[in-house]
């Protein structure tokens, strides 16, 4: 088996990585003594070499106390979002007294500003984009690998993403990736990575009896909960259901504005500490978290927190319950629609795995004992691993060509290693995952056509046939890809645009293709089935670090773009393609006049000028 191979859980908090070891089994990689690297990045200006620094590790954020904005987080929460999204918005609201987080064409990055420590001038100011602070962790992971095996590079890796994660958070999570130098094979699903890792144990136990299961992976910022049945060699995910915003995070906010809150109740005047006495009170959050998950009570003090007075709260149980009871409410929500739509009788189910971080919290394991029997819910995988290990599994699988007859003795280090070669117990990877959110186009006449529902299994591809109108001289389409229901909020993930179409086109097709990461690509097609050269397709409106422009600057250059379009219809034979393109743009200019939206106007007009350079 090939030991330059990874895992990787790149975690919201926290990131896994499991790796081979010198010994049999695979072995959790080791960041300075700890086993989980905290998905935090500290930035620090370095005036020798007139540059900022990243630093990572287990004490990094005790260490960055003394800078609290120059520590930055929460990159998975971001990752693949438009800036003015619920999901971006909420997370500013929930970090601004931690995080400083501004919109570049339409996109969240983090701002850090540095300072000379004796006069504290402002000396810099850096933006750093979601991607990048993934990549830097992804580093981390690598070179601590590297460190750790004498050299020896990571020749590739597979990452785990939440099910609910779409298109364009996918497609992030592979570039920074990139960014980080690793070769990703495959993006899986943590629940499924959990799901392969349990069977990998049963199977080093030579069991290899039908089973279904319910992986049940409430982490930092997410939850998921995917219903998996496995017979021998077989592996099939039935449904999956997810929560992208919701996990530890969110009860650690929970303990910091009720603590903050109950501050302010007992010193009238207060208005706001200063930030690192903030960054303190989220730290100290998160560790009443993990002692209430198993003590009676847990003490908050920060001497001199606010004009010299101490704050001191002692928060129990029972209130900590109360305060988390709607984050508990829908995880409830989250794992009873998957059981009801998994059509999977209670009855049936073999074993309940808890994974996650939160799953270390009584109220959340209260969940599944209100509907498992005790001895159903599986004790024997790490909470914290079993997402890494079972991509490492993956990985050797992938990286062997499709199956490796040996697997199974590594799996459990408990007992004496065995090889298990009978053709029976080989093991295979598994080859497909569940959408959990709808596909569907916005045609011109602003109708949604639905291309894929959830539920279907992915890698697959469709084609879908539509009529044109010949008097039209461009395609123009938007692909979304959304929640379960039609109307459900949706997130653009694909602008397809075609100029100069002939004029006797009436009908063309488009092949919409679900990858084995779970990425959507679209291709338009003529009536022979082959590829349109002249498309026009955006995919993943990336992340870009330049200057938002304000609407003066906006309308300024869409005066440019209508000087150049009159420039070309003058010396063109036909003039109606540039009429009509006119016209979009007046209709651009005029909207962006009674409310302008940067990251929405932008791209429609950067769509209009790739158009025109089309002509």
């Amino acid at each position: 088996m090939n030991r330059q191979v990874a895992g990787i859980d790149l975690g919201t908090y926290n990131t896994s990585c499991t790796v081979r070891s010198f010994t049999p089994h695979p072995d959790h990689l080791q960041f300075s003594g700890g086993n989980l690297l905290p998905s935090f990045v500290f930035l620090q200006w370095d005036k020798e070499k007139n540059a900022s620094q990243c630093i990572l590790g287990p004490n990094v954020k005790g260490t960055s106390l003394a800078y609290p904005r120059q520590l930055l987080y929460g990159s998975k929460r971001l990752i693949g979002h438009e800036f003015y999204s619920d999901t971006v918005q909420n997370f500013i609201e929930m970090n601004e007294d931690t995080l400083n987080i501004l919109e570049v064409r339409g996109k969240p990055v983090y701002k850090v500003d540095y300072y000379d420590d004796q006069n504290n001038n402002k000396i810099k100011e850096e933006i750093f984009t979601p991607e990048d602070i993934s990549a830097e962790i992804l580093k981390k992971v690598a070179s601590t690998y590297k460190d750790a095996s004498g050299g020896e590079q990571l020749k590739s890796c597979v990452i785990t993403v939440p099910a609910k994660f779409n298109t364009n958070q996918r497609k992030a999570t592979l570039n920074a990736a990139t960014k980080a130098g690793l070769n990703c094979l495959r993006l899986v699903n943590e629940p499924t990575a959990a799901a392969f890792c349990y069977k990998v144990h049963c199977l080093g136990k030579d069991d290899t009896s039908k089973k279904t299961v319910i992986v049940f992976d409430f982490g930092a910022g997410t939850l998921d909960v995917s219903i998996v049945e496995f017979d021998g060699n077989s592996f099939n995910v039935i449904h999956t259901e997810g929560n992208s915003q919701l996990g530890g995070i969110d009860i650690d906010h929970a303990i910091y504005e009720f603590v903050l809150n109950k501050f302010k109740d007992e010193n009238n005047g207060y208005d706001k500490a200063n930030p690192k006495m903030l960054a303190t009170l989220m730290i100290e959050a998160e560790k009443c978290k993990i002692k209430l998950s198993s003590s009676p009570s847990a003490e908050i003090f920060i001497p001199g927190f606010w004009n010299g007075i101490d704050l001191n709260v002692t928060l129990r149980r029972r209130q900590f319950e109360t305060l988390i009871d709607d984050i508990i409410e829908k995880a409830k929500e989250v794992l009873n629609t998957a059981i009801k739509a998994s059509k999977v009788n209670v009855k049936n189910i073999t074993s309940v795995i808890p994974i996650g971080g939160t799953c270390k919290i009584p109220a959340a394991i209260d969940i599944l004992n209100e509907i498992f029997d005790d001895d159903k819910i599986a004790s024997e995988l790490d909470i914290e691993h079993s997402v890494s290990e079972g991509a490492y599994y993956i990985c050797q699988i992938i990286e062997s060509g499709g199956h490796i007859e040996e697997i199974g003795k590594y799996a459990d280090s408990s007992s004496t290693p065995k090889r298990v070669g009978a053709p029976s117990n080989i093991i295979e990877v598994p080859t497909t995952d569940r959408l959990t959110n709808f596909i569907s186009v916005l045609l011109s006449n602003n109708s949604h056509w639905n291309v894929f529902p959830p539920g279907k299994q992915f890698p697959l591809h469709r084609i879908d046939h539509f009529k044109h109108d010949p008097l039209e001289p461009c395609i123009r389409m938007d692909v979304y890809e959304g929640g379960k229901e039609a109307n459900s909020p949706k997130t653009l993930v694909s602008k397809i645009n075609i100029p100069n179409v002939p004029k006797d086109l009436t009908s063309f097709s488009m092949k919409f293709i679900i990858d084995h990461n779970g990425i959507l690509n679209v291709a338009v097609l003529d009536s022979d089935n082959n590829e349109i050269r002249n498309a026009i397709i955006h995919m993943d409106f990336s992340e870009s670090g330049e200057k938002v422009p304000t609407e003066a600057e906006f309308l300024r250059k869409c005066c440019d773009v209508q000087d150049k379009i009159a420039t070309k219809r003058r010396n063109a034979q036909d003039k109606r393609p540039f009429h009509q393109l006119t016209d979009d743009l007046d209709d651009l200019i005029d909207s962006a006049k009674q409310q302008y939206v940067p990251q929405d106007h932008l791209r429609e007009l950067d769509v209009i000028i790739d158009r025109l350079s089309q002509m």
